[in-house]
């Protein structure tokens, strides 16, 4: 079934679930209020991940759910899990093809 006002989606696929919840991006800077004892999503991620830089989009509460329907076990897969298991030491994170678009592009002053 599908809740479009929260942006939920559930499908069946033999014995299997796949229940996905879709939201916005994450805000660019904090939102916490000047007392929250619960810090904004933002300072989870800023105080969790130690990236050197953010990917320019972040869909900070969308998660996919994999049930199995028989054992009832579940796989969740989320985007600050998935942001941890990126190396932090450098950014190794490149489009295919980059290195062939910078040397292309080494003598281009208008770049």
């Amino acid at each position: 079934g599908i809740n479009a006002e929260y942006g939920e989606h559930t499908i069946e696929l033999g014995n299997w679930s796949l229940h996905v919840q879709q939201t916005h991006i994450l805000r660019s800077c904090c939102k916490c209020a000047a007392n929250a004892c619960t810090p904004c999503n933002f300072c989870v991620y800023d105080k969790t991940l130690h990236l050197p830089a953010w990917p320019e989009m972040t869909f900070d509460r969308n998660i996919l759910t994999l049930t199995h329907l028989s054992s009832g076990c579940k796989i969740q897969l989320n985007t600050l899990d998935a942001l941890k298991l990126v190396e932090d030491k450098q950014d190794v994170i490149k489009v295919a093809y980059s290195s062939e678009w910078l040397e292309r592009r080494q003598n281009n002053t208008d770049i």
